[in-house]
């Protein structure tokens, strides 16, 4: 009787968090609004993309790079090309789809490890809980979701194939993966371990052909798309890594060892067992776990991680976890206690606990319900601004709006935090020389932004005086703040000042700005 209510509720868990999920995605992907953070200067990304620009690029006030490899954008912007009109729900749905293919993914692989439907059933439910926790990113545009499908694909291929092209098939897909996001890379040392330990036969095929499409094609694409490309996916991350006590201890303590203790603490109790569970062809996915908590702690390495690095190291605890509890299972059977279902029992009672530290209020990622009535006055307001109109906390809404694109705060401070990077290392005032036509003179644009200008950074603050505010946005501020990462909303507008305005003069003018 408890087995059967150890599976119904392991069932029951699965369904909540797989229909959630879904559910949310459904509301969220044709959603005309931004629902991350960065999702607006991605699809400035993607619009250049789809129109034949290049996205590796020397930075002005009117478009910064982010520093991402090009496959999410390269992909998506296929996308818009047949759509036509660029929109935020085309990255998104690259997004959604690669997370419905995880979850058949990690319900196939767990399937083939354990033979349990259930644990099937769990994992893939788990790690569509999992949206929450790990920030509410997988139905965004972000390259995460595209990166791990990439990723994991990989993983499978190396692991139900025996000869050399299904390692080089396994290679060339994690490359892939490395392209989209540079955290991949990671996943291709772990496979490359468990190769060492299981099967040498197939390491030279798949490390020289890893080795050959991430270093050679990283060449490759330097070379055509030119040095901008290396300055933005190498050395400007390469300058954001500062160990942090801190966030290392966030890292480990609340998710390592506390939400998914469920499945951390199996996998390290499996490590001391007679099986040696890192070896063997089922051992690849004790790899991937180490592998996918190295992307994690190198994460960490960046002040301004967001929670969407828990990701990677979930999807791995999904697949890994579930064998883990299967292994101590059989272990407690073999021990010879009379009741040889208490072993199974103990593991689908844990594999339940798992959900619980992941459960979340699901309206925390749904928008505004007067979101989209705020959009359509912040477009009306942003049509009536005379000349150009920069907005450094939201992208693609000054080019909507008719205006041309703007800077993107997240892509500058890239730039301003990465200490040593190229750009600033040949030439310490280029941020500052590229603000200086802010500072004074004619045909300045105005700035809707988030935060007054001398909270915005060192930057901001010089132009400050050049610049008075003109209005504010009222009720819309609130109804259009992204659903996750910097959850800000436009704010305030500061227009510039006359040349022979006197420095004091800062009243708010309001009839400046017609209201729609």
């Amino acid at each position: 009787m408890m087995r059967g209510l150890a599976r119904l509720l392991l069932g029951a868990f699965s369904l909540v968090g797989l229909g959630t999920f879904v559910g949310l995605a459904v509301q969220r992907v044709p959603y005309p609004l931004e629902l991350d953070c960065i999702e607006g200067v991605m699809l400035d990304h993607i619009t250049r993309l789809a129109q034949g620009q290049p996205i590796y690029v020397e930075p002005t006030l009117r478009f910064i790079p982010l520093a991402y490899m090009p496959g999410f954008a390269a992909a998506s912007s296929l996308i818009t090309r047949l759509a036509g009109e660029p929109a935020f729900w085309q990255p998104r749905v690259l997004s959604f789809i690669s997370t419905l293919v995880l979850l058949g993914l990690i319900a196939f692989l767990v399937q083939r490890e354990t033979g349990r439907r259930s644990f099937a059933l769990g994992a893939a439910g788990l790690f569509a809980l999992g949206f929450g926790f790990t920030g509410g990113c997988y139905d965004v545009a972000r390259p995460d979701s595209l990166m791990l499908v990439l990723s994991f694909a990989g993983l499978a291929v190396l692991r139900h194939s025996r000869g050399r092209a299904g390692a080089i098939v396994a290679a060339l897909l994690l490359t892939a993966a490395f392209f989209t996001k540079q955290h991949a890379i990671w996943f291709i040392f772990g496979a490359m371990a468990h190769l060492a330990q299981t099967d040498r036969r197939r390491l030279v095929s798949f490390g020289v052909t890893a080795l050959a499409g991430c270093l050679g094609g990283y060449l490759l694409l330097t070379a055509w798309l030119g040095e901008w490309f290396r300055v933005f996916t190498w050395s400007i991350p390469r300058g954001w890594s500062e160990l942090d006590r801190g966030r290392i201890q966030y890292y480990l303590g609340h998710g390592i060892f506390g939400a998914l203790g469920a499945f951390s603490i199996p996998l390290l109790i499996t490590l001391g067992s007679a099986r040696r569970p890192w070896r063997g062809p089922v051992g690849l996915w004790l790899w991937t776990a180490a592998a996918a908590v190295a992307t994690g702690l190198m994460a960490t390495l960046d002040s301004n991680a967001y929670r969407h690095l828990f990701t990677p190291t979930l999807l791995a605890f999904c697949i890994a976890g579930p064998i883990a509890l299967q292994v101590l299972a059989e272990t407690l059977r073999e021990a010879g206690r009379e009741d040889r279902g208490w072993g199974d029992t103990a593991a689908m009672l844990v594999f339940a606990v798992a959900f619980v530290p992941l459960f979340y209020p699901t309206h925390t990622q749904l928008p505004h319900p007067r979101a989209l009535e705020a959009h359509h006055e912040l477009m009306a307001r942003l049509q009536l601004l005379p000349g150009d109109v920069l907005m450094p906390y939201h992208g693609w809404y000054a080019h909507h709006s008719g205006h041309s694109t703007s800077l993107h705060i997240i892509a500058l401070d890239d730039i301003a935090r990465s200490r040593g990077n190229s750009i600033l290392r040949r030439d310490p005032e280029f941020l500052r020389r590229m603000f200086a036509p802010l500072r004074e003179g004619p045909h300045r644009p105005t700035i809707v932004t988030d935060r007054p200008l001398a909270s915005s950074g060192d930057l901001w603050r010089d132009i400050e005086p050049g610049y008075r505010l003109a209005d504010s946005l009222g009720w819309i501020t609130d109804a259009l703040r992204p659903v996750t990462g910097n959850q800000f909303g436009p704010s305030l507008v500061f227009e510039p000042r006359p040349s022979s305005a006197a420095p004091g003069d800062g009243e708010m003018s309001r009839a400046r700005i017609p209201r729609p």
